[in-house]
């Protein structure tokens, strides 16, 4: 069950979720660590990487118009992590602030690209 590599296709507030990401949630808003990593096993993922928009600087964070508190993140342009090859897995808002996740495939599991 490898995962396909998708453009984001974001809303109109900046989020977007990989639909084989998406579909594990079922009508629940969360998974627990325990399903994560075996979701993320099972659809040859090797490494995930978490990325908050927080880790930005103020003066990129006011660049990018964020307000604290208001969910649209349309203009904050993740970059995917130095080296290898990242995708894109979900950009999201969460208690500790909007986040954008990073995947790299399994090339010895057969992870599909």
């Amino acid at each position: 069950m490898s995962i396909q590599t998708l453009a984001p296709d974001r809303d109109e507030i900046g989020m977007w979720c990989h639909p084989k990401f998406d579909a594990i949630f079922g009508d629940r808003e969360m998974i627990t660590p325990e399903e994560f990593h075996d979701w993320k096993d099972k659809s040859g993922i090797a490494e995930t990487i978490l990325q908050n928009l927080f880790d930005e600087d103020d003066d990129r964070l006011a660049a990018i118009g964020y307000n604290d508190g208001d969910p649209d993140v349309s203009m904050w342009d993740p970059q995917p992590p130095d080296g290898r090859d990242w995708h894109l897995l979900f950009i999201s808002d969460h208690e500790d602030g909007p986040n954008a996740c990073w995947y790299l495939l399994d090339k010895a599991e057969g992870g599909a690209v």
